[in-house]
C-alpha cells in the first residue's frame, strides 16, 4: 500500500536526521494528502497514518518536554479536551452499547491534537521552512486545480465534479487546502517569499478561489483581505487588490453573478433564517422551492440539537457518540434523523456532514465537549492575534483562521482537527519571538 510507504519513508527520515522532510510527509498524510493524491491511490486514509507517525515520535522524544509549554492556556485547553473524549469513549460503549473496537474506529481520526506535543518541539527554522516549502506545493496545486477545472482534464487524478444548476459549469471540490493562507502572504507580504513570484502568486491563489464558485469563500475572503490590509497598514495594497479582482471578474462575471443571483437561492436563506422556516424543514424533512443550501444546514444542525436536548444530559453533554462510519447498520440502530447524506445502504449520517463544521462538531462532541473544542480554536486565534505583528506567518495565519470559522458555515472547517497542525506550529513560531528577527514591517 503506498500509504503506508509514504509512512515508512517519513519515520525513516526523521531518525536519520531529514526531520524537515518528515516533518512535510506527516503534514502531507495529515491532511489526507492534501487533496492532491486520491485516497483510493495511497490505499490508507492519511489520518490514521499521522496518528501512527505521531505516537512514535512523540514517544521517541524526550519525556521531560512533554511537560512543558510555551502557552499554558494552550497546555490547558488541549488538557481539558483529551480527558473529555476518554470519557465520551467510555460513555460510547457504556450509554451507546458499542463494543469499544466500534467506539475506538468511531473516535480514532478524533485524536490528531496531541501533536501539538511534539510540534511544539520543532525549531524555528524547520517552521519556517515547512511553510515556504508548502507555499510552493500550494502553487502548483492551485495552477492544476485551475487546469482542472477549466478543461476537464484529471490532472489531479479522479475527481468526480458536481453539476452547478446555477451557473452550468462543473465544480471540483479538490481544491488546494491553503490557497487562502497563502493568498494572503502573497498579497500582504509579496517580499518575504520574492516579489515577482509573490504577483504570480497572488492571482493564481485568487483564481482558485473564484473558481470553486462557493459564495462564502469568496465573501469571506474579499472581507478578510481588507481586514489584513486595514491591519497591516498596507493600504497601497487596495490597489493591487481591485487590479486583481478586476482581472478575474471580467472572465468570471456571468458565472459570478449567478452564484449571487435568485437563483442561487440567497434571498430564500435569509427570508428562511429570519422566520425560522429552517425549522420547518428539520422537523418534515423538506424544503421550500425558493432556499438554497444554507437554510438546508441550519435545518441539519437544528434537528441534532433538538434530538440531543430532548433525549437527556448524556446527548446533551457527550453527543451522538463515536459511532463507526463504515457500520451505518449501528447509526440505524440508534437513530432516525429526516436531514443528511445518504450512504450506499441508504442510511443517514447522524454526526458528520461536508456542509456545516458547527454541526458535526456539536453532534460529535456534545454542547460541553463543542464548548471546549472551539475553547481550543479560540485559544489560537489570540495567539495569533496577539502576535500578529511579530511575522507574516503569524499575521497571514490570524486572518487564515478568521477565514477557517467563518467557512465553518459551509463546510467542514474547523470541525477536521488535520486543520490544527499548521496552527499548532505558527503559534510556536508566534510565541519564541527573537529579537533579531524582522517584523512585518519590514516586508
Amino acid at each position: 500500500m503506498l500509504g503506508l510507504v509514504v509512512l515508512l519513508i517519513a519515520l525513516l527520515l526523521h531518525f536519520t536526521g531529514y526531520r524537515r522532510y518528515s516533518l512535510l510527509l506527516f503534514v502531507f498524510m495529515a491532511l489526507r494528502y492534501m487533496k492532491i493524491v486520491p485516497m483510493a491511490v495511497m490505499a490508507v486514509n492519511g489520518i490514521d497514518l499521522a496518528i501512527v507517525y505521531m505516537i512514535i515520535v512523540t514517544v521517541s522524544q524526550r519525556i521531560q518536554t512533554l511537560a512543558f509549554t510555551e502557552d499554558s492556556k494552550l497546555l490547558f485547553c488541549i488538557s481539558r479536551l483529551s480527558l473529555f473524549l476518554i470519557i465520551s469513549f467510555a460513555v460510547g460503549m457504556i450509554y451507546y452499547g458499542l463494543t469499544p473496537f466500534q467506539s475506538f474506529m468511531g473516535c480514532r481520526q478524533l485524536w490528531l491534537f496531541p501533536a501539538y506535543f511534539f510540534l511544539r518541539d520543532v525549531p524555528k527554522d524547520d517552521i519556517i521552512w515547512l511553510f515556504k516549502a508548502l507555499y510552493y506545493i500550494t502553487l502548483i496545486h492551485a495552477l492544476l486545480y485551475i487546469i482542472q477545472c477549466s478543461t476537464g482534464l484529471p490532472v489531479l487524478g479522479v475527481a468526480t465534479p458536481e453539476y452547478d444548476r446555477i451557473t452550468h459549469t462543473l465544480r471540483y471540490n479538490n481544491h488546494p487546502v491553503y490557497m487562502t493562507l497563502f493568498f494572503y502572504l502573497s498579497l500582504l507580504f509579496p517580499n518575504y517569499i520574492g516579489k515577482q513570484i509573490s504577483k504570480f502568486s497572488a492571482i493564481v491563489f485568487a483564481a482558485a478561489v473564484f473558481i470553486t464558485m462557493t459564495r462564502t469563500i469568496m465573501v469571506f475572503v474579499v472581507l478578510f483581505t481588507f481586514l489584513g490590509i486595514f491591519l497591516s497598514g498596507k493600504k497601497s495594497t487596495i490597489l493591487k487588490f481591485s487590479i486583481i479582482g478586476a482581472i478575474l471578474f471580467i472572465p468570471l462575471s456571468d458565472a459570478l453573478l449567478s452564484r449571487f443571483g435568485e437563483k442561487a437561492g440567497t434571498k430564500g436563506d435569509i427570508f428562511a433564517f429570519i422566520h425560522g422556516r429552517f425549522i420547518d424543514y428539520a422537523h418534515t424533512g423538506k424544503a421550500h422551492d425558493d432556499v438554497g443550501t444554507l437554510t438546508y444546514r441550519f435545518a441539519w444542525v437544528y434537528e441534532r440539537a433538538e434530538y440531543m436536548l430532548t433525549n437527556g444530559i448524556v446527548e446533551s453533554v457527550f453527543g451522538l457518540g463515536f459511532l463507526p462510519p463504515s457500520e451505518s447498520e449501528v447509526a440505524k440502530r440508534l437513530y432516525n434523523f429526516k436531514i443528511g447524506l445518504v450512504d450506499q445502504n441508504k442510511i443517514i449520517s447522524p454526526t458528520f456532514t461536508p456542509d456545516i463544521g458547527y454541526g458535526n462538531i456539536i453532534a460529535q462532541y456534545g454542547f460541553l465537549g463543542a464548548f471546549f473544542f472551539i475553547s481550543l480554536w479560540v485559544r489560537l486565534v489570540k495567539i495569533h492575534f496577539e502576535n500578529r505583528e511579530y511575522h507574516p506567518i503569524t499575521f497571514c495565519m490570524y486572518l487564515y483562521l478568521l477565514t477557517l470559522f467563518a467557512l465553518s458555515i459551509s463546510g467542514p472547517g474547523i470541525s477536521y482537527q488535520d486543520m490544527l497542525i499548521l496552527p499548532f506550529l505558527s503559534s510556536n513560531l508566534a510565541l519564541m519571538p527573537s529579537t533579531n528577527e524582522k517584523s512585518i514591517k519590514n516586508y
